[in-house]
């Protein structure tokens, strides 16, 4: 198990990494046009932070 620093993980687009995209309410809207849920979008962004299995 690795801490990593969740801050503006449910802002960033989990596709891009970079602070693209919008929250609204439990949906995530991505640059290209995807959507997906917020809590699914933070949870891949913290996976990437932490040097999971998705990177």
């Amino acid at each position: 198990m690795r801490v990593v620093n969740a801050a503006y993980t449910s802002q960033m687009d989990s596709n891009t990494r970079h602070l693209e995209g919008r929250r609204v309410g439990d949906k995530f809207y991505h640059v290209n046009g995807e959507v997906s849920h917020a809590d699914t979008n933070a949870a891949v962004n913290i996976e990437h932070r932490g040097g999971g299995l998705l990177d």
